[in-house]
């Protein structure tokens, strides 16, 4: 018998999960697949035994929501009153009764965490339990249900639907009254009830979403009789997947699909590829996604993607929270019309549309899009990046070679490189953004290095209708046909100790502003020896350049709208004296004007980079560095020929192989310093070595064997008076 059911309606065993939510959810358009986690993902599905409560017929609706016998709480009319345990929460669920000669009345509950977000409006389940136990009566706490044929049978099925959406962390969604009659009860060992997945389409979750998602329902409860029963409250969880299949899942989208969120998924170092590692999607929910060595050249999504087979790496959909992918590599993404419309077809390797999302210590390598964002496209989401690398991107029928971010978005970028990336576009003039292209909304850059981007507007960046602040950034060899480096049209942007070198476009070398009502500032900075073009081009905008050193550009330095502020505001025209232009090393000799000019008030030089070219690291760097990802420090550019230092990964987090060659290795001596010029370690002494290529390790540590902390140091390989010095980044 079945009390509190409006509707119901019997099952066909071959109608699939789908098909039959679809039914029931009226009003939902297609079922997603349940691949996609969702808000109820990581949840439980648990029995609540209702001690203390007289069975009755009375309770139509009540054993749904009883209440307890407290005069001061909310009445539900109807409802049966408990004089024992009330639940509040998952930690409340009662999983045995003491006594099943009686009739008794169990609840089902979903449960979800307290960092879950719930819209659930449909479970789908099974039940199964001891022989010895008959159920006398049962009923739905929703709205809609259909059940198997047999129902409740052991082993049989329902699903239950509602026409709203619940979002509390603790849901009822069925109860049952049932006792063992036949014999003692001390003779009825084992006697349970389980709710278990349905026994045609499984156990899930269904969200009220216009495409409702299926989430798995992660764990099950039993309720014992006079034993203990079994009530897993969600957790959040870390889960290990392994390259070959062998770790907690098989791959990573299984372990997106069943985690709680906030829950961690850790990968170790390996090539991930192929179905279930590549096209992942983040829906409704939040995680970390790291790599447990923290090396993205050791532990890689490879998509596997090309014009003709389009695969990328994650994608993050409306309404997702808070999320962070860590440590990772990701190459040969490729995105287009094969992977939706034009708004899901951009993002070679990520398409984040949604939600906040956080990436550290990432490598982005040869991924491609036939629409806009080489490696990363979004819109009107929190994005942040930090020491991460984008190299080699190419978008090959819209904008940003790299990334672009649109609809209002924030991004944030700190210590990152951008390097040879592009765009290509058929119509000529119309390709925008060699790196990034940032329409609408705010851009926060600190300590960045683009290089070597293209484009036709924006070699490295084009920015329209957005508010910029840029700062320890360096631009060199970015090119366009307008803007080298930067396009700017309807924005306010400010450019604070940044070094351009070497960028070029017809107009603007290094910076395009196109008409008013731009505003450009320019601030303690360096444009230098740009092959093509005047420094910067405005059209009417309000520009202000300030303590800024212009210098050496084809097409001319202090001319146009800026001629006026030369000889202003401690603006200088001279060489910058850069300590090895032609090996790209934009450190500044002691003697350069852009470093003379400091003062107690404004203690740090011109530019982006430190003052020193000195043979050690004392001294060359300041206490305040800017840029962990900055190119290396040399000694000088003659005595840089003296041999080489080479480091892989850079920046790493632990083990890094340093190849090392000089013509002479006698009294031969490769060690660590930190930025102050102390040696951190020694990793090779030699009295005597026939000249040639050899490589030594540096595993992270000083020499009494502890990790250093994360930042920037020094490896330097010295022989006699001379030596070579390269930088590396450490993050933790």
């Amino acid at each position: 018998m079945r009390y509190g059911i409006p509707h119901s309606f019997a099952v066909s065993p071959c109608l699939p999960a789908a098909a039959l939510l679809a039914l029931l959810l009226v009003t939902a358009g297609p079922i997603s697949s349940t691949a996609l986690a969702g808000p109820n993902a990581g949840g439980a599905l648990l029995v609540h035994a209702l001690e203390g409560i007289t069975y009755t017929t009375e309770h139509v609706y009540g054993y749904c929501h009883p209440r307890p016998d407290d005069p001061t709480a909310p009445r539900n009319e109807g409802a049966a009153t408990i004089t024992g345990r009330w639940v509040e929460d998952c930690s409340d669920v009662d999983s045995s009764f003491s006594d099943a000669a009686t009739p008794q009345v169990w609840v089902v509950y979903a449960s979800f965490t307290d960092d879950n977000y719930p819209s659930l409006a449909g479970v789908e389940f099974g039940i199964e339990y001891s022989p010895g136990l008959r159920l006398l009566e049962w009923g739905s706490c929703a709205d809609f249900e259909a059940s198997t044929a047999n129902w409740p049978a052991s082993g049989s099925g329902t699903i239950v639907v509602w026409v709203g959406e619940h979002e509390e962390r603790l849901v009822p969604a069925y109860w049952f009254a049932g006792y063992a009659p036949s014999s003692p009860f001390e003779e009825q060992e084992g006697l349970h009830f389980s709710v278990t997945p349905h026994p045609i389409n499984g156990g899930h979750f269904a969200d009220r979403s216009p495409a409702p998602v299926l989430d798995d329902i992660a764990l099950y409860g039993t309720l014992g009789f006079g034993q203990p029963g079994t009530a897993p409250c969600p957790s959040v969880d870390t889960y290990v997947i392994r390259a070959d299949g062998s770790g907690d899942f098989p791959t990573i989208q299984d372990a997106l699909s069943i985690a709680a969120p906030t829950s961690v998924i850790e990968l170790e170092d390996g090539v991930f590829s192929g179905e279930g590692n590549r096209d992942l999607k983040f829906n409704f929910t939040s995680f970390t996604l790291k790599s447990i060595s923290g090396d993205p050249e050791r532990c890689v999504i490879d998509c596997g993607g090309s014009q003709t087979e389009q695969h990328r790496g994650i994608r993050f959909d409306p309404g997702t929270r808070a999320s962070r992918v860590e440590g990772i590599g990701f190459r040969n993404g490729y995105s287009g019309s094969q992977l939706g419309i034009a708004t899901q077809a951009k993002g070679g390797a990520i398409l984040a549309n949604g939600g906040h999302l956080t990436l550290s210590n990432c490598v982005f390598e040869d991924c491609a899009t036939d629409r806009e964002g080489g490696a990363i496209a979004g819109s009107g989401f929190p994005l942040v990046i930090e020491d991460c690398a984008f190299r080699r991107c190419v978008a090959k029928g819209g904008a940003a070679g790299a990334l672009e971010i649109g609809g209002n978005a924030k991004l944030v970028l700190r210590r990152t490189e951008f390097t040879d990336n592009r765009v290509e576009h058929p119509l000529n003039g119309h390709d925008d953004g060699g790196a990034i292209r940032v329409v609408t909304g705010n851009l926060v850059v600190e300590d960045c290095v683009f290089q070597g981007n293209r484009a036709n507007r924006g070699g490295a960046a084009y920015l329209l209708s957005v508010d910029a602040q840029v700062s320890g950034t360096t631009w060199s060899d970015n090119h366009a046909l307008a803007g080298g480096s930067v396009y700017m049209a309807q924005n306010q942007v400010r450019f604070d100790h940044c070094t351009f070198v070497e960028n070029g476009a017809i107009r603007g070398g290094s910076i395009f502003v196109d008409v008013y009502p731009s505003e450009l500032s320019v601030d303690s900075s360096i444009l230098a020896f740009g092959p093509e073009g005047d420094a910067i081009w405005c059209g009417g905008a309000n520009v202000s350049v300030r303590r800024s050193d212009i210098y050496g550009n084809a097409g001319g330095d202090w001319v146009g709208c800026i001629e006026p502020l030369l000889g202003t505001g401690e603006n200088i025209q001279r060489d910058p004296l850069f300590c090895d232009l032609e090996g790209g090393v934009f450190t500044l000799d002691s003697r350069s004007p852009c470093a003379l000019n400091a003062t107690s008030e404004r203690p740090t030089p011109m530019g982006s980079q430190p003052v020193g070219c000195g043979p050690s690291v004392r001294g060359v760097v300041p206490e305040v560095l800017r840029g962990d990802l900055a190119r290396a420090v040399t000694e000088s550019s003659a005595e840089s020929r003296f041999g080489f230092v080479r480091i892989t990964p850079n920046p790493a987090s632990r083990d890094m192989s340093v190849r090392f060659s000089a013509p002479s290795l006698h009294g031969a001596e490769l060690i660590v310093l930190d930025p102050t010029g102390r040696r951190v370690q020694r990793l090779v002494a030699t009295r005597d070595a026939t000249p040639g290529e050899f490589v030594a390790t540096w595993d992270g540590r000083d020499a009494k064997g502890r990790d250093v902390p994360s930042g920037a140091y020094f490896i330097r390989l010295s022989a006699g008076e001379k030596n070579v010095t390269q930088r590396v980044s450490i993050l933790r």
